[in-house]
Formats: structure tokens, sequence, C-alpha cells
């Protein structure tokens, strides 16, 4: 029943911001990265202006615990990345206590894990949002970036958008920024269809889920198929509303135009996933300069995606998982060999860097919910991954 409740969450909504019924919210909201999405308003993104946009102001609320202090026995982790590492950050704790409580470093220390993480999320947004922590002068004792997907994948889909490779997801804060300026009808309507689709498949799993269909096996598989079938709309939908610069031209402002499309930037889909890669270098060489100025350890890691080539068997339950969107297929095949090229570039700046992308090459079970997010098994593989990796690559004499 838990693992069902977890898919309908995951089908509903990626980000974790779905709260089933019967949940207490508060805790909900303390572990997911994004506000309950009880009413429209709060669904919404809104408008940050260091990263793009965000679910709510305090994302996992990290920089609540920051306010509030830490015993003298607390050794804090940060996560950022994306939705893959929202994940693992809300459901591996135990699994980092068991793990890294094993080693004598942290000998008499209660670990914490604090989701920073936030869904569609990319580089330069994980730099950028760890700047903004250590402005307000946190200083966590460690950070562990995961992330890779969406600097090759959103990179894609932002520039077949029309919109910067580099700039926040076109289809998350762009979408946002028109609102503030468009008077188009036929890019209103295709927005309104998105929501209503959403809030169709929450008003299903709640109900659903209120019934107790997370008990029945047949119920169960209906409601995933449905929920599935829902999402697959939302992508579908998604991909086809304008894919060039050309054909995306709204009838908004010039000066939103140029707002949401950005600086020119090499065109063709190859040249996109170059800049991805680098930035995803960038970012990550400019987070280990902040981390080591403050003395902080940070591990970089290289999440696994499904249609990375060689990455993972096929469960019979992953290729039955519907359309993939158009951008996803060749960000990871395309632009995952790019992003493991940068690794002894990146080690080579003092990067404690975790390729992560193969730990599946040999696992037939089903471990993907979708085309990219890990089920209960997944997350489990990749955090074990994960905490032997953070221990290895531990500063000599910790």
């Amino acid at each position: 029943a838990h693992e069902v409740t977890r898919r309908v969450r995951r089908l509903v909504d990626p980000s974790g911001a779905f709260v089933p019924p019967g949940h207490d919210e508060a805790a909900t909201i303390e572990r997911t990265n994004s506000a309950t999405p009880l009413e429209p308003e709060a669904r919404k993104p809104l408008l940050h202006p260091f990263t793009g946009a965000e679910w709510e102001h305090d994302t996992g609320s990290v920089l609540a615990s920051f306010h509030a202090g830490f015993e003298p026995d607390e050794y804090t982790i940060v996560v950022v990345g994306g939705s893959v590492a929202a994940a693992w950050a809300t459901s591996n704790e135990v699994q980092v206590e068991q793990i890294l409580g094993a080693h004598p470093r942290f000998a008499g220390k209660r670990l914490r894990v604090l989701n920073y993480a936030h869904a569609a999320y990319k580089q330069p947004q994980q730099a950028t949002r760890l700047a903004f922590l250590f402005t307000l002068g946190h200083r966590p004792d460690a950070v562990i970036c995961i992330d890779g997907f969406d600097e090759v994948a959103s990179a894609l889909a932002n520039a077949h958008m029309g919109s910067h490779p580099l700039y926040p997801s076109a289809p998350v804060w762009g979408a946002l920024v028109r609102y503030l300026d468009t008077v188009d009808e036929e890019a209103l309507e295709s927005a309104g269809r998105l929501w209503t689709l959403r809030e169709r498949a929450e008003r299903r799993a709640r109900r659903a889920l209120t019934v107790g269909a997370q008990h029945s096996s047949l119920a169960s598989a209906w409601l995933v198929h449905d929920l599935r079938r829902l999402r697959n709309e939302r992508a579908l939908l998604q991909e086809s509303r304008p894919s060039t610069a050309e054909d995306s031209e709204l009838p908004i402002s010039l000066r939103l135009a140029r707002q949401l499309h950005g600086p020119d930037f090499e065109r063709g889909d190859a040249a996109v996933l170059r800049t991805g890669a680098q930035s995803w270098f960038e970012s990550s060489s400019s987070i280990q300069a902040m981390c080591a100025e403050r003395d902080i350890y940070y591990l970089h890691v290289l999440q696994p995606t499904l249609h990375d080539e060689g990455a993972k068997p096929f469960a019979p339950e992953e290729l039955a998982l519907g359309p993939i969107p158009a951008s996803w297929l060749p960000g990871a095949r395309d632009g995952y060999p790019l992003l493991r090229a940068y690794a002894p570039a990146l080690e080579a700046r003092g990067v404690r860097f975790h390729d992560a992308s193969r730990i599946f090459e040999d696992v037939r079970e089903p471990l993907y919910v979708d085309h990219c997010h890990l089920n209960a098994r997944g997350n489990e593989l990749l955090g074990a991954s994960i905490c032997r990796a953070f221990v290895q690559h531990l500063p000599s004499g910790d």
C-alpha cells in the first residue's frame, strides 16, 4: 500500500507536492519540496529573483532549520538537485544514518539530511540556491548535489521552446512569466487544459486513496493505469506547444519576449547539449569553490536515468511506461556521454565526483516509475551507492 501511494503521488505530481488523504500536511510539506496543492494558487510556482521560480520560499524547510539552529552533535547534509534528488533526500535519511553512522567519523553524531532540492531545477540553479544559503551565513557540514538529467534534457526542451538552454525550465518558469503579459487565447487555453488535467488527476487520486484503493491489487492497478494515462496526456499536450523560436512567438510584448528567450545561443541539439553539459561542469566547479572556502564537504553525484544507453536493462513495466517527452530521449542518449566526459576535469578541480549513471546496469527488476524517476527500490540502490561514495571520498583524517 505504501509503494502504491508513492507511485500515485509521483504520477499526480513528480515534484512531490501531492498530499494523500489522511496524511499530516505539515509533516508532508516538511518532507517534500513544495507546498500542498489544496488550492489552485498554491500549485502555481512563485517567481524567484535568483532561481526563476519555486513552489514555496523555503523548500524542505531548510532555511527554517538553520534559523532554529542545530545541536552540537548534529552533522547536517544539504541535498540539492532536481526532483530525483528531492525524492532521494526525503526517503533515505534512515539509510544514511545506517551506512554513514557506522563510520568512525560520525560516531556520536546525529545525521540530518536536509532537502534543498527542487523539482525541474538544473544548473546553475543549484549553485545559485547554495550561494543564497551561504550569503545568509548558513553553513552545513556537507553538500550532496545529485543531478545531470535536467541539465541535458531540460536544456533541450528549453531550446525547442525558444528559451535559452541555461535558463530555468521553460515549461515552469516561462509559463509563469507568460501569465504576466500574455493575451494570446490559444496559449491561455493550452495552459488551462494542463491545469485541468492535473486537477483531474489529483481528484481521482484523493478519491481512490480515501476509499482505500491502495490496499486492493486490482483497484490500485486500475488507479495507477488511469493516472499514468492522464500524465501521458499532459506530457503530449506540453510537447505539442511551440517547438522552435520561430513558431513560439506569441503576441506578447517585445520586452517580455526578450525576458523569456534570453540571449542568443548556438542552435541545434548537439550544440545545446554541449552548452548544458558545460554549465553542469562549471556550476559544480563553482559549488566546489564555495564549499572549499567554507570548509564544507562536497560530493557531486551524476544521477542514473532510464534512457542512457547501457544504463539498465528494461523491465517489462519500464517498456510499458508510455510515450517519452521529445527532449528526454536525446537528452539521455546523447547528453550523458558528454557529462561523463567531464569527470576527469571535475576531479582535477577538486570535486569529489561519483558517477552513479551505471549503478543499475545489471539490475533487471523495475526501478523507474516513469522515464526519469525511481521507485522505492531504485531510491534504495541509489542511496546505498551515494553513501558508499560519501565515505570513500571523506577527506583524509576524517
